[in-house]
């Protein structure tokens, strides 16, 4: 082998040959901090607790390399991404995932020491977030393609989800998800036949990808649109008696209990168990329905 003067010579691994250039590195780098700045808001407002979601680093290696960083004790989502050929993998860690179950099931979110498999509910529920988080994932790769994501499958053992053969290439992008004192890993897997319909796109240079400043959503506006897709539950309180235990265990059919309101006075609507609005009751289109007056007492400060 011949080196001209002044030449460098560069080591190449055949076994794991380099695929994505430098600026198809840097693009997708850039759509998934994208993407994290979506995910942060979602898992934001799905959690009702402080979560960030940071872009680590993108890799390019085997998919054997990635089975074995994940491990067998692992939940990989097979994702499926029409208009693409292909199908592409998410992994989460497990303890990150039996966090945020607790968090949504209600509880204040234990971290178990070590991973365990999900129940057939617990199944459902992360399939959902992940499907949630797939929103935010397709809306950060519109600049470069419409996508629609769906989870097909989850996985604990990623060589059961033959997202590629053992020795082709795929792209890992790495990203950490801080839910308040715990933190745990989020990994992307593109296979390289996934993406190279579209690596033209991924390197074309300048900034195709970003948005006009007129219509450049901000991260409040962002969080905004978030919340105002978060459901709340609506309650009428009608009234409220005390009676004591021997009075209750004695009621029968057809017993009366008289309220502390009457018919015609304003009730409280309440809004996740908090007093909001001042209502009163009717009927629209024959149904029970209730007409807001105003603002409770004491609700002008709620937000």
């Amino acid at each position: 082998m011949k080196v001209r003067p002044g030449g460098t010579v560069r080591p190449y691994n055949f076994r794991a040959p380099d695929k994505f250039s430098k600026d198809q590195l840097r693009t997708i780098l850039m759509l998934h901090e994208s993407f994290a700045r979506g995910a942060t808001t979602m898992f934001s407002a799905h959690l009702r607790s402080w979560v960030e979601v940071r872009t680590v680093t993108a890799l390019q290696m085997t998919y054997r390399q990635f089975s074995q960083e994940l491990g067998e004790a692992s939940i990989l989502a097979v994702i499926s991404v029409p208009p693409l050929p292909q199908r592409m993998g998410w992994s989460l860690d497990p303890r990150l995932a039996l966090y945020m179950l607790d968090r949504l099931l209600g509880g204040p979110g234990t971290v178990p020491a070590e991973g365990r498999p999900l129940s057939d509910i617990e199944e459902v529920v992360v399939r959902r977030i992940l499907q949630n988080m797939m929103a935010a994932w397709r809306d950060a790769w519109k600049p470069v393609l419409s996508v629609t994501p769906k989870v097909e499958a989850l996985e604990t053992n990623p060589l059961f989800a033959q997202l590629a053969a053992p020795d082709d290439i795929v792209l890992v992008v790495e990203h950490q998800v801080q839910v308040e004192a715990f933190t745990g890993a989020l990994k992307s897997c593109f296979p390289f036949r996934l993406l190279e319909p579209i690596l033209p796109r991924l390197a074309a240079r300048g900034g195709f990808w970003a948005e006009p400043e007129d219509h450049r959503e901000t991260s409040e506006e962002r969080m905004a649109r978030h919340l105002l897709q978060v459901e709340v539950p609506l309650t009428v309180e009608v009234g409220h008696v005390r009676m004591t235990v021997e009075k209750l265990l004695s009621l029968k059919k057809g017993d009366l209990l008289p309220l502390d309101r009457g018919p015609q006075e304003e009730l409280s609507l309440c809004v996740g168990g908090i007093p909001t609005f001042s209502v009163t009751v009717g009927q629209a289109s024959r149904r029970l329905a209730v007409l807001v007056r105003g603002v409770a007492k004491g609700g002008e400060g709620r937000g």
